[in-house]
């Protein structure tokens, strides 16, 4: 295959993978913020984004408590950064780090981010290893009066989860015209807010937009190249 060929098919498959999430925020599902398109249901999130990952923390059931001073939780493709505070792999059920929540169910994250950032701002952050531009995730409230803040690519979206203590949850999904590699959360209102994190979904860079990437820097460098001569 010649790299003109192979720079048009790749640019094409990229350009019609960018305007998914455009051409799906003719729902009313849906809605644009700078360049990202945020999602009301897991369902949209889902028609727009095609084949993604999943973790589940189900394989992580029992894990480890990160303390109060902070730490790391890894999980493969991702890490979850917990800054200063509580953070670890809850099941549902009766306990400090257990709740009966609707849309979090077996083993999920719980973390917590109570501090407002007017005086110490904690928070949690998840990094990716490799860039994506599609992340959805179930939040569920797990304090009384806390509201999430949460951060993607330059972004802030306020998570105000619906329903009683306990019982709240609330879906967040978005899709990004460019690539990010961190979800930041805070909190916003400076309340006690602990929340659990389930079902986390993302879309790495598609493999077409890699080799186009590395198609531009050779053409990049071979002009370079002749320039000097």
């Amino acid at each position: 295959m010649t790299l003109q060929k192979f720079s048009r098919i790749n640019l094409c498959r990229l350009l019609a993978i960018c305007t998914v999430g455009i051409a799906s925020c003719t729902l009313p599902s849906c809605e644009t913020h700078g360049a990202l398109t945020k999602y009301a249901t897991r369902e949209a999130w889902q028609a727009a984004v095609g084949i993604y990952s999943t973790e589940t923390f189900e394989s992580y059931a029992g894990g480890p408590a990160i303390p109060e001073t902070g730490g790391t939780f890894f999980a493969g493709p991702f890490h979850i950064v917990v800054d200063a505070n509580h953070g670890r792999i809850g099941p549902a059920g009766p306990g400090f780090f257990g709740f009966d929540t609707p849309g979090l169910t077996g083993t999920f994250f719980v973390g917590d981010v109570h501090s407002p950032e007017s005086t110490h701002p904690h928070f949690n952050t998840i990094r990716f290893a490799i860039p994506v531009w599609a992340f959805a995730v179930n939040f569920a409230a797990l304090d009384d009066g806390g509201i999430d803040d949460v951060r993607v690519a330059g972004e802030s979206f306020v998570i105000s989860p619906f329903g009683s203590l306990g019982l709240r949850s609330n879906f967040f999904g978005v899709v990004s015209t460019t690539p990010f590699s961190e979800v930041d959360i805070r909190n916003a209102n400076g309340k006690l807010e602990r929340f659990g994190m389930d079902d986390m979904s993302f879309k790495v860079i598609p493999e077409p937009a890699t080799g186009l990437l590395l198609f531009t820097g050779m053409m990049g460098l071979l002009r370079l190249a002749r320039l000097r001569r």
